[in-house]
């Protein structure tokens, strides 16, 4: 992919997200359509993940799965695209399969906050007491790590969070 292809699908990327964050899931939704028609962006993991946003704004739930599904197909790596996964069967009530992705997460990455998270609830919500328990405390462990780094990255090092 040249570097042309590579910012113009950046661009892209970035008004499509603007749209997402406005609430206009459908125009983005277009917009990210016919980019991944173009040859070149077709195997763009990244259209595909914003595609899947686009779906899940409109309640399209399976849409959306697809368009994950096949973003983690061109990377199976991605963390937040198993956690989407997890997150949007959750929202199905396929604690099952939710249970499996956000697993799939954390196996991509083990300091993954928000899927200890969802792999916790889920967890609970389908009466698996044991694997809670065990997520639940990684969650509690993590949470004051997680919590401080995300304070220090919007606010920066020289503020404290004991105000000491």
């Amino acid at each position: 992919m040249s570097t042309n292809t590579k910012k113009t699908v950046q661009n892209i990327l970035n008004e499509t997200n603007q749209l997402l964050n406005q609430g206009k899931h459908k125009e983005a939704l277009e917009i990210l359509k016919n980019q991944i028609s173009n040859k070149n962006n077709s195997t763009n993991p990244a259209l595909y993940i914003s595609i899947g946003q686009s779906y899940e704004g409109l309640g399209l739930k399976e849409e959306s799965i697809e368009a994950f599904k096949y973003a983690f197909k061109l990377n199976p790596d991605n963390a937040f695209v198993t956690n989407k996964l997890g997150n949007v069967y959750k929202e199905l009530n396929k604690l099952d399969e939710a249970l499996r992705w956000f697993e799939l997460s954390i196996a991509s990455e083990e300091n993954n906050f928000a899927s200890f998270h969802g792999a916790n609830i889920v967890s609970f919500l389908d009466h698996k007491v044991d694997k809670a328990i065990k997520y639940g405390s990684v969650v509690l462990k993590k949470k004051d790590t997680f919590y401080t780094n995300n304070f220090k990255n919007r606010f920066g090092n020289d503020i404290s969070l004991n105000n000491k």
